[in-house]
């Protein structure tokens, strides 16, 4: 059977910001701030929080990693992955919140 109208495609950027999950100020404001580990000066967004396969977390979810810690190193957290946070003895929803509310703060 033929569709008499064409399936419209929406793009995944798309989703993300009609549902409110990026957030570029909030990203900024993660990359001017050093590595939560190392404290290098050099850092990355890392979406850190909890999601699907394929699928980004909210930008609101993310904590500044240097390019070491979020991806490259042995101990990085693409590498170990939910091992990270016990291997560096870190909360990652304490982390999170501290975050946002420094941002909160700032934005307002």
């Amino acid at each position: 059977m033929k569709r008499y109208t064409p399936l419209r495609r929406v793009g995944l950027a798309r989703l993300r910001r009609e549902r409110g999950l990026e957030d570029p100020k909030y990203l900024k404001f993660i990359r001017s701030l050093p590595c939560a580990i190392c404290g290098a000066c050099l850092v990355e967004a890392a979406h850190v929080g909890v999601r699907g396969f394929g699928i980004r977390c909210s930008d609101r979810e993310t904590i500044p990693l240097c390019p070491g810690h979020h991806r490259t190193r042995r101990d990085a957290h693409h590498v170990l992955g939910k091992q990270f946070w016990e291997y560096h003895g870190v909360d990652r929803w304490e982390l999170i919140q501290r975050y946002n509310s420094a941002y909160d703060v700032i934005a307002a």
